[in-house]
């Protein structure tokens, strides 16, 4: 992931290294249980790819924090690095997997700190395939309909003999839907290798 703008950027991608290498192997609502199986909940990879366009000539603040180290750096990335940049998101996409629909229940939700709604797709507890679906939970807050979303946020565990990834992502949106902010935190438990903690956030301007 290396985008090889400068020295301390190479550092922040070094660290970054660490943590993505890992990635590549592998209120009261109205509750919904009657999913059907072509059920899309969110198109997260239109999302992504409509992002990677509209950002090409926006400057990046981008900060990386491994086990509590930090690194920063701004850049303006161009089509390919955006792409890159934000790749990671497109995993939130299985949420929308066949064999998952079953596992989800979905309610709608006023947010108690603004004037948005949120529609929460969270895996319920009596799912028999509970462990094995990725994304725990999917939060859109919108305004009005899920057309003006405004912020997005997801919860993605992954577990397996070799490691336990465990990541909170969030995206949130200018009024004009262009994304503003990102930030994934989260932990890495390798076999035998310490845990990893990290931290990395983005801001657009």
């Amino acid at each position: 992931m290396c985008l090889l703008i400068k020295s301390s950027m190479c550092r922040v991608q070094g660290a970054m290294l660490v943590v993505l290498t890992a990635l590549c192997f592998v209120g009261c609502g109205v509750q919904d249980q009657s999913l059907s199986q072509s059920t899309t909940f969110y198109n997260v990879d239109s999302l992504v790819a409509v992002q990677v366009k509209s950002l090409k000539s926006r400057e990046l603040n981008k900060s990386v924090a491994i086990n509590g180290k930090n690194e920063e750096i701004k850049f303006t990335p161009d089509s390919a690095q955006w792409a890159k940049e934000l790749e990671i998101f497109k995993r939130i996409d299985q949420v929308n997997k066949s064999s998952f629909h079953n596992a989800y229940s979905v309610s709608e939700m006023r947010d108690a700190n603004s004037n948005l709604m949120i529609r929460e797709i969270m895996v319920h507890f009596e799912a028999d395939n509970r462990e094995e679906v990725p994304v725990r939970y999917l939060k859109l807050y919108y305004l009005k309909t899920l057309n003006d979303v405004r912020k997005i946020e997801a919860l993605f565990i992954e577990k397996n003999a070799l490691y336990t990834d465990t990541r909170k992502m969030t995206l949130e949106f200018e009024r004009s839907r262009i994304l503003h902010q990102y930030r994934i935190e989260g932990s890495q438990k390798m076999m035998m290798n310490d845990s990893v903690n990290f931290v990395v956030a983005g801001t657009i301007e």
